[in-house]
């Protein structure tokens, strides 16, 4: 086997199992890391009381390098007692989009997240064909509903 041919092989596999370790680091932090609140990383950008005070919609931004590259918007509806970081826990969201969908600043993501009553929560989004977004229309507590509308077609589901 010439040196070129090996140096290349080598160089090969060498940058195979450092992207395997860094695969299988993350993974394992993934499961470690608790879920229920959100990563050190996320930014709670509001946290908006339904008129009641008895809920609150908290909008949280997730951006940059990482396991997860790229804009994440979340939005969760917590009871108001419980901390912010909670309404990251999956039982608790009702929106997540892999872009800019509620806007890319804090006042158009605050803008587009409104209650309507003390049991309605509407949120406004704009996607993309690029964008992935997962809507849920209702939440662990009993009697509330989420509302979607989207602006660009003027219809809103339940």
């Amino acid at each position: 086997m010439s040196i070129p041919r090996f140096t290349k092989l080598a160089l090969i596999g060498t940058l195979a199992l450092v992207g395997a370790l860094y695969l299988v680091f993350n993974a394992l932090l993934w499961i470690v890391v608790p879920r229920d609140t959100a990563p050190s990383s996320a930014e709670v950008v509001s946290s908006i009381l339904a008129p009641d005070g008895q809920h609150k919609a908290v909008i949280i931004f997730l951006g940059g390098p990482g396991f997860a590259p790229g804009l994440h918007q979340y939005v969760g509806v917590v009871a108001t007692a419980q901390a912010d970081g909670t309404a990251w826990a999956a039982r608790n969201r009702v929106f997540q989009s892999d872009c800019v969908a509620l806007g890319g600043t804090s006042d158009e993501m605050k803008g587009n997240v409104a209650w309507k009553s003390a049991q309605a929560l509407q949120i406004t989004f704009n996607p993309n064909r690029r964008c992935s977004v997962e809507l849920r229309d209702h939440t662990e507590e009993q009697g509330m509903r989420i509302v979607y509308v989207v602006p660009s077609t003027a219809n809103s589901h339940e």
